[in-house]
């Protein structure tokens, strides 16, 4: 706990630090989902690979782009467009539809991953 009882992010003195440090670690992840090791990266694999399960691979994509779209209405559109002082809890229903396809996006890929049956080469 920081000052005043409050977690060190809620104080307000950590902000701008915290939120370039969430840029950076988000920027990184990108990168390496990108361009991998230079010579075999996610997307390619994603893309190419046979041994991966096309459909749940589908429905983690549409389910993580409903998320985004989702995560737009509340805290953009409601948070800055229209001011709603507190979007997460003004009784939008996008919140539990949500919580549904996010749970639906980490379901979706452990059934999408590479099979261990090797093909016949």
């Amino acid at each position: 706990m920081g000052k005043g009882g409050k977690a060190p992010a809620e104080n307000g003195n950590n902000t701008l630090r915290g939120m370039l440090e969430s840029l950076f670690w988000t920027a990184a992840a990108c990168l390496v989902v990108v361009y991998g090791s230079g010579k075999h990266d996610l997307v390619t694999l994603l893309l190419t690979d046979e041994r991966v399960n096309r459909m749940f691979l589908a429905l983690g994509i549409i389910n993580m782009f409903f998320n985004g779209c989702l995560f737009a209405y509340v805290y953009i559109w409601l948070g800055y467009v229209w001011r709603v002082r507190d979007p997460a809890r003004s009784g939008t229903l996008a919140i539990p539809a949500g919580a549904v396809t996010f749970a639906t996006t980490i379901v979706s890929p452990p059934f999408a991953r590479v099979s261990r049956s090797r093909p016949d080469v």
